[in-house]
């Protein structure tokens, strides 16, 4: 069933004009930035956090409830550092290739930044919840 997906899937998108893409969480876990779970890049750059305050993953630190200010922005500096210098994932690298010969734009609702590393402004949106 997927290798048919797949076809069905290139076949569409070579017929279509134009591309909205919808990129969501999934697309950053793929590339190995998984913010919901416990992994290999959380321990590597948050062990201090996890040691400190229990924080099991990226979500949890965002919306942790720290004792002072400073705990809590000392977290999200390091984690906009650690994005902000982080290699772009290979999902996205596939996704530009894939679009490349299209019109398409790009809705996101990631705060990770990868969609701008890779993406030029005038074709992405970043929608936050206020």
């Amino acid at each position: 069933m997927r290798a048919e997906s797949i076809r069905t899937t290139t076949e569409l998108l070579q017929q279509a004009d134009a591309v909205l893409v919808g990129a969501g969480s999934g697309l950053s876990s793929a590339a190995g930035y998984n913010h919901y779970h416990h992994n290999t890049v959380f321990e590597e750059n948050f062990h201090d956090f996890e040691k400190a305050y229990g924080i099991q993953s990226l979500f949890q630190g965002f919306y942790y409830v720290y004792s002072k200010p400073e705990q809590q922005w000392g977290f999200y500096s390091r984690y906009i550092r650690f994005m902000e210098e982080a290699p772009v994932g290979q999902p996205y690298i596939d996704l530009l290739e894939i679009l490349r010969e299209k019109e398409y734009f790009i809705l996101t609702t990631n705060c990770d930044i990868q969609v701008p590393k890779v993406f030029p402004e005038e074709r992405t949106c970043q929608f936050r919840q206020k």
